[in-house]
């Protein structure tokens, strides 16, 4: 083979070479791309600690780098239902806690760890002392009796929010960027999630959570209302629980519900029930509010599509996706958004919620008392 053949085989190798070595490196550098940015953002964290460290600023005893997965899934999020906890940490320890204790199921009030560290308020049980005395969902306490929640740290503090009965607590509460000082008198008295009465020649059923034993709770009501010809159902403030809850509850009143649940990987799965009705021939109205949400709204809609009924008072939350929890391979949990349900024949009403027949607005605090509009309302509607 002669020395010019022989150098141009060479440089259609090394061509080739360079060819496959851009096109590897290419899909490298691609598929490491977010890697390599996480890179780049950590040095910033380094060169802030460095800086720290060098000041002799006191950090703190946390495990920063669990700190940092919280961020970074709170922030890639796109909703507020999806979020990291680590495992047998102080703030899931002292959530659970508080959250199974007397004084939150009596006093009808759920809470975690708020972003900014203070204690977020996220279930609100209509009817109870939480409720009765003004704290609502979404509320942050950011003192308790006088001390900083921030300052003490959430899991040293949260449990001062229990106590015995009737005994009181100072809360400092955040709510639209205003403080608010509530002097709480705490309940320990367990209360039904299902609560009915005669009004007049009205069957009053008031569902206040979708807990396991509201099923045989709200089936010794629609019992009551068998003579009554007349019912009135108040969801105000019931932001949910339990979907099977929903559909059974809502397929003992109206026959039959069915719930889609619309996965993000295209998969679909139902959840239906099919009952005698319980509510069909009567005349049925249902009070709701803008924090009326979840399963709540499922039983809305499904009544709404299969038999009479009149809603009265404000715009359901709009609550239409569901979440799924699972437990990471290191024993930290991990509950994320898995996609969006609708009720029946609607659209999903994420973010939109449950238009009322009847519009009235009124302020929480006036549920249950002389000044209850929507209640007078919907009774007037039934007369």
């Amino acid at each position: 083979m002669d020395k010019n053949k022989m150098t141009g085989y060479i440089a259609v190798a090394l061509a080739s070479a360079a060819v496959t070595f851009g096109v590897s490196w290419f899909a490298l550098d691609y598929s490491r791309r977010d890697v390599i940015k996480l890179g780049e953002e950590m040095s910033v964290v380094n060169e802030c600690m460095d800086m720290l460290k060098e000041n002799n600023y006191p950090i703190s005893d946390e495990d920063p780098v669990k700190g940092a997965i919280v961020g970074y899934i709170s922030a890639a999020a796109s909703d507020k239902y999806t979020k990291y906890t680590p495992a047998n940490s102080d703030e899931e320890d002292m959530t659970a806690y508080v959250n199974t204790s007397g004084t939150a199921l009596a006093s009808g009030f759920q809470i975690e760890k708020a972003d900014d560290g203070n204690i977020l308020l996220t279930e609100i049980t209509p009817g109870l002392a939480a409720d009765k005395q003004g704290l609502c969902a979404g509320d942050k306490i950011v003192e308790i009796n006088g001390e900083s929640v921030t300052a003490k740290g959430y899991e040293n503090i949260a449990n001062k929010m229990l106590g015995k009965q009737d005994t009181k607590v100072s809360f400092t509460v955040l709510r639209d960027n205003k403080e608010i000082k509530i002097e709480f008198v705490r309940d320990h008295k367990y209360n039904s999630s299902c609560l009915y009465e005669s009004i007049g020649d009205v069957e009053y059923i008031r569902l206040r959570h979708f807990e396991e034993l509201t099923k045989g709770q709200y089936d010794e009501a629609l019992k009551e209302a068998e003579n009554k010809s007349k019912v009135l159902i108040d969801l105000r403030n019931n932001t949910g629980g339990k979907t099977e809850v929903g559909v059974y509850l809502a397929a003992q009143s109206c026959g039959e519900c069915e719930v889609v649940k619309h996965a993000y990987t295209g998969k679909d799965e139902i959840v239906s029930m099919k009952q005698e009705p319980k509510l069909e021939g009567k005349k049925v109205v249902l009070l709701v509010n803008n924090n009326t949400a979840s399963s709540a709204e499922i039983f809305t809609a499904a009544l709404k599509q299969h038999i009479e009924v009149t809603i009265v008072g404000e715009n359901t939350r709009g609550k239409g996706v569901y979440q799924i929890v699972n437990l990471l391979d290191n024993g930290d949990q991990f509950k994320y958004t898995a996609g969006t349900y609708t009720v029946g024949d609607w659209e999903c009403y994420q973010g939109v919620g449950i238009a009322p027949d009847v519009e009235v607005h009124m302020d929480r605090e006036l549920i249950g008392t002389d000044d209850d509009i929507q209640l007078k309302k919907a009774l007037e509607l039934l007369d």
